[in-house]
């Protein structure tokens, strides 16, 4: 089982950041209201570190969580990832952004960015990657943000019904229709037993900005009324 060496917290507004870092240097990322940072606890039963970066290079081996031809996510390379080192700026306006730099087993570097500007009540997330070798690396997935600890105040088991998915339907000249479902009508719940990945995948295909699906996502948790909001910047496939 994982565990944490460090926690570098980072007050944003009325968020915190929390970025836990485990035995191995990987680094896992959670985003929870400050006003509820004494009820966050963190599951330990969980077997590996979900990083923050979820990449994958030509070539390597996907995870074995019973995910291949499904998804790329915990793949090799991203299982490889380790924290060189953080930094956080802030600018003469209050802008803060935390850059987080890490290193995979072929000597890359992917640099993770947190942006959060005063006044807003929202986070920017990108993440760079540098190739470290003298020869070309083909890069086939670099995710837009991984997010851990949702929800992140039940420890090693979250009660039944607690947890809503929340996406946007949409066709052409309509504004949108919110569906909001409980995770278990997608199997999403965790298992009594922690292998075998649970996965729902949605999204449009082409280049309108919205296509059956708007770029968006969220996650809420009924019972301590908290919502998780991610929105893609880049609206195409």
């Amino acid at each position: 089982m994982r565990s944490f060496a460090e926690h570098y917290r980072y007050r944003l507004g009325d968020m915190i950041a929390d970025y836990l870092v485990d035995q191995d240097r990987q680094v896992e990322l959670m985003i929870y209201p400050a006003e509820r940072a004494d009820q966050v606890t963190v599951p330990t039963n969980q077997k590996t570190t979900v990083s923050l970066v979820q990449a994958k290079l030509a070539g390597a081996a996907v995870d074995k969580n019973f995910t291949n031809g499904l998804t790329m996510f915990n793949s090799a390379t991203t299982q490889s990832l380790r924290l060189v080192g953080q930094q956080a700026d802030t600018t003469a306006d209050g802008r803060q952004t935390i850059t987080t730099t890490l290193r995979d087993d072929q000597g890359s570097t992917y640099q993770h960015y947190l942006a959060w500007q005063p006044g807003q009540q929202r986070l920017k997330v990108w993440t760079a990657f540098i190739n470290g070798r003298p020869t070309t690396q083909r890069l086939v997935w670099l995710a837009s943000f991984c997010l851990s600890g949702v929800s992140p105040f039940y420890g090693d088991q979250m009660p039944a019904g607690t947890l809503d998915l929340i996406r946007l339907h949409s066709k052409w000249a309509m504004e949108g229709r919110i569906e909001e479902r409980p995770i278990e009508d997608y199997d999403l719940e965790t298992s009594w037993k922690p292998s075998g990945l649970a996965l729902e995948q949605f999204g449009q295909n082409g280049t309108m900005p919205v296509r059956r699906f708007f770029p968006y996502v969220g996650l809420r948790d009924r019972a301590a009324d908290v919502t998780w909001l991610a929105e893609l910047a880049g609206q195409a496939s």
